[in-house]
């Protein structure tokens, strides 16, 4: 993948991933967050699965399967906790705080799975703690 694919299909799940919060916030207003995550997921299941099927199935691993459950199990969490978040308290707190997530898997990726980082890195990571601590003040 060339860097300016790389930099349009970020650029597009930036921006769907935006649309996706704001969805989710009015929805949660209407609905249990619960019930808000099984018909936004499954909606989203529904279309990944579509999506594969299309272009073809892949090949299972057997290590890939069970990190792929581990990870379902934490996006779980992660996901109820995010919409309780926009259920009970304001969507821009909520939405800053939760996608801090890359500098949780940042951290575990350096400490377990070898990654390393340089000082422009730790900068942009203490950046996007500050920018949380300020907008959550």
């Amino acid at each position: 993948m060339t860097n300016s694919t790389v930099l349009l299909v970020s650029l597009l799940g930036m921006f769907a991933y935006g649309l996706w919060a704001v969805l989710a916030t009015i929805a949660t207003r209407a609905m249990t967050p619960e019930l808000t995550v099984v018909l936004s997921y499954g909606t989203a299941t529904v279309i990944v699965l579509a999506y594969v099927l299309a272009t073809g199935s892949p090949a299972l691993d057997r290590e890939g399967l069970l990190y792929a459950l581990g990870s379902g199990a934490f996006l779980s969490v992660g996901a109820m906790s995010y919409y309780y978040g926009l259920k009970f308290g304001d969507a821009a707190i909520a939405s800053t705080i939760t996608g801090l997530f890359f500098v949780v898997a940042a951290l575990v990726g350096i400490l377990f799975l070898g990654d390393t980082i340089d000082a422009t890195d730790a900068a942009g990571f203490a950046f996007a703690v500050c920018a949380v601590v300020l907008i959550a003040w």
